[in-house]
């Protein structure tokens, strides 16, 4: 039993400094252009581009046979889209609407990790 005890005292001490001093990983932490999207788009478009109730003709970005082109995406998010989707021209960067298109993108082939 005091072995036992030992080596998992042993093992905690060894662990903790090297658990305190790894940074965070890429999986856990959260790109810049994925907060963005949360914070702008998400309420209608879903965390994981499934359109929720509110946006109810939104196409979910995760269907396959949706196939817009990169400036196709950046279009509608500058300009919006009919009464449904307000124009973010004024809000955001041209560089943040093109990260935002590429995320969509990336949404679309499911290879976002979900954090």
């Amino acid at each position: 039993m005091r072995v036992g005890v030992c080596v998992f005292v042993l093992a905690v001490a060894v662990a903790l400094p090297m658990w305190k001093a790894t940074p965070l990983s890429a999986q856990t932490a959260v790109s810049p252009v994925r907060k963005l999207y949360i914070l702008e788009c998400a309420k209608c478009h879903g965390v994981d581009g499934t359109p929720r109730k509110i946006a109810k003709d939104a196409r979910p970005f995760t269907d396959p046979t949706w196939q817009p082109t990169l400036e196709e995406i950046e279009h509608v998010i500058t300009v919006g889209k009919d009464e449904a989707m307000k124009p973010f021209r004024k809000k955001l960067t041209p560089q943040q609407i093109r990260n935002l298109a590429e995320y969509v993108l990336v949404l679309r082939k499911g290879t976002v990790a979900k954090n």
